[in-house]
């Protein structure tokens, strides 16, 4: 068991303090009543009844007092498995860290400017897989794609000009470095968040922009700084600005054109970093969620537990509800702490049953709940998911013994347990009145293992069933047929009953030539010949046994679907 909010337990302090409060103000009325009335007349006028009532009455308060803190605590036990997906973008993040990122253009300067922007950009995200590129005159990963953003602020925090030997400012190797950090398998779209104050000494952005832009990669930009510009202050805190080498002041100018230029090419936009969050919103919701589209980044079991904090508070219900009844109970005290007793014990019975004797007990859709339990708490365990299977069929769920079938089909690698499984399948689907299905299920599990006899006895009986079938889709379209015809005579004869003169004088002359040939008789059709019948390969009561009174092999783990006449002798299934 665990709580939801354990800090909750604390409050049962309060529980001695209850009691020690209880005993104190009790004292303090019984002395007050004693000065008011001497002790014979107090008990006409202030009864207290018997002191075990009292005791049990404190004793019921306080229990409920600790249930009603026990729900508040949020317990937990029991847990189910849950699919959980989540989706988003692939974003690495280039963040400039050269030395003109220190110009104080921007307050406090640029390179703190943007760390503030990334942060407030982490905040907003939704389900997006973020990574982080540091560059100056090369391009170093700090952090791969993540959903841990508190991992990526770790390294984000830490970075600073001087850790980076490399001087300079290279926009087309921290584009390279970026796509770099991609992941190549990924279908995701995927997004540079590139931060910078545009300084491009090597004036390769533009031609790595184009490589990205042909990779289906886009560019959107945050500019850093003032057009204006600003003095780059000294390395290694010796204070002071760099000089160039006519001693004059080296300014580092935001350069807008050339942002917007490799933004543009990409199908990215450029924002430029101002105070607010206005920026923000343009660049992520109006920007990167309108041009890209989120796909499954993640997806997984996640382990629920189950809330059982009703019955705590269910419990201090009853108790205070005892505790208001409990001057008007006599003899029937035992008896209704005797049922409160049994509300609050833990039903555990369930929970502690045995799947495989459920099994055996012929209660098989309990069994498959139990199974399906111990398959989501041991995914790679495929005997608990085939059993289930198993349990599914004989409780005539013939759809979820296919479902855990197939899975078992798909995970496992053995050649006899994929016997197993596609037989079974081929069963279920029998019983679905899916021949055709059954009939390639069969002969699969054939092909897998040609001694199977069961297989082969199916086989036939599904053969069976596709013929009969045949013949009666077969003699639907003969009585549609025959139908027609009728429907046809009819009209003629009705026809000929409008001339009955001309009918007879046709006839009489044909009587008198002596033609003795009979009339055709267009809707009566021809008696068919019966049909030689096939030697019968298997004995019926064999075969009708093998799907109407399949009955398991009830182990530890289960055999697959095998007649109990068949059980006896050797087994072909594996037996687990």
């Amino acid at each position: 068991m665990n709580l939801s909010h354990p800090w909750i337990l604390h409050f049962l302090w309060l529980l001695p303090l209850v009691v020690v409060t209880s005993v104190v103000v009790y004292r303090k009325r019984r002395q007050a009543l004693i000065r008011f009335a001497e002790p014979e007349l107090l008990k006409r006028l202030a009864p207290e009844g018997s002191r075990g009532k009292r005791v049990i009455k404190s004793a019921l308060c306080l229990l409920a007092l600790g249930c009603m803190v026990l729900a508040l605590a949020g317990p937990r036990w029991g847990s189910h498995y849950q699919e959980v997906t989540q989706k988003g973008v692939d974003i690495v993040i280039a963040l400039d860290v050269s030395p003109s990122m220190l110009v104080e253009d921007v307050k406090p300067d640029r390179l703190e400017r943007a760390k503030r922007e990334i942060t407030d950009f982490l905040k907003v995200v939704q389900g997006d897989r973020v990574g982080l590129v540091a560059f100056s005159g090369a391009a170093y990963t700090q952090c791969p794609l993540t959903l841990d953003y508190g991992a990526l602020m770790m390294f984000l925090n830490i970075l600073h000009p001087d850790q980076f030997p490399v001087p300079g400012t290279d926009l087309g190797a921290a584009i390279q470095g970026a796509m770099a950090a991609f992941d190549p398998k990924s279908e995701t779209d995927k997004v540079i968040l590139l931060i910078t104050d545009g300084e491009d000494n090597e004036k390769r952005g533009l031609e790595a922009a184009r490589e990205a832009a042909e990779k289906g990669i886009k560019i959107f930009v945050f500019g850093m700084g003032d057009t204006a510009g600003g003095p780059i202050p000294a390395s290694g805190g010796r204070g002071g600005f760099i000089k160039d080498d006519k001693g004059e002041l080296v300014l580092s100018k935001l350069d807008e054109a050339g942002l917007q230029k490799m933004a543009a090419v990409t199908g990215g936009e450029y924002v430029r970093s101002m105070a607010g969050d206005l920026d923000l919103d343009r660049l992520y919701f109006d920007g990167i969620k309108e041009k890209t589209d989120a796909a499954v980044v993640k997806s997984g079991k996640i382990k629920v537990y189950e809330e059982r904090f009703f019955i705590f508070a269910v419990a201090a219900f009853l108790l205070l509800l005892l505790e208001g009844l409990i001057n008007h109970l006599k003899r029937k005290m035992p008896v209704l702490f005797s049922l409160v007793l049994l509300f609050l014990s833990p039903a555990q019975g369930q929970c502690n049953e045995d799947p495989d004797q459920l099994y055996e007990k012929g209660r098989f859709a309990d069994a498959a709940k139990l199974y399906a339990d111990r398959d989501m708490d041991n995914p790679r365990d495929i005997r608990y998911r085939y059993n289930r299977g198993c349990a599914d069929y004989q409780a005539s769920d013939f759809k979820g013994a296919m479902a855990a079938f197939s899975s078992v089909l798909k995970r496992t690698d053995d050649p006899d347990t994929r016997v197993k499984a596609i037989f079974n399948l081929g069963n279920a689907a029998f019983k679905q009145g899916d021949f055709a299905s059954a009939k390639a299920y069969y002969q699969q599990a054939l092909l897998l293992d040609h001694t199977n006899e069961n297989a082969r006895f199916n086989l036939e009986l599904a053969l069976r069933e596709l013929e009969k079938q045949k013949k009666q889709e077969q003699e639907k379209q003969q009585g549609k047929q025959q139908g027609q015809k009728k429907e046809g005579s009819q009209k003629e004869k009705k026809e000929g009953e409008k001339k009955p003169s001309q009918d007879k004088q046709q006839k009489k002359p044909d009587q008198k030539k002596g033609d003795q040939k009979k009339p055709p008789q267009a809707n009566k059709p021809e008696p068919r010949k019966p049909e030689p019948v096939p030697a019968a390969r298997i004995q019926k009561q064999k075969a009708e046994a093998l799907l109407d009174n399949i009955k398991e092999d009830r182990a530890r783990f289960l055999k697959f679907q095998v007649p109990e006449a068949k059980g006896r002798g050797k087994s072909s299934g594996k037996d687990w």
